[in-house]
């Protein structure tokens, strides 16, 4: 006579909360621009000197018009949107 037949049960894994999202710009950069080396169309266009800039950024996002992704609609009259 055979018994009942094993069950077999799933146990789910501990649940972690999702880190939150990081900032998209946020810092400081340089750029380093090689005009010598530039080119328009693919035929040499220099346009001197060879130049290095510094950039600081730093993104927010606190309006509520704004998604969390930016992938809304750009609509005339909204702030804190930049059309894509």
């Amino acid at each position: 006579m055979a018994g009942p037949a094993p069950s077999i049960t799933a146990v789910p894994g501990p649940v972690t909360a999702a880190p939150p999202p990081a900032a998209q710009l946020d810092g400081s950069f340089r750029l380093e621009t090689e005009r010598t080396k530039q080119t328009y169309n693919d035929v040499a266009d220099p346009q001197p000197p060879d130049i290095r800039t510094w950039w600081a950024f730093r993104s927010s996002c606190g309006h509520p018009s704004v998604d969390s992704e930016h992938s809304q609609s750009f609509r005339r009259g909204a702030r804190g949107r930049v059309p894509m």
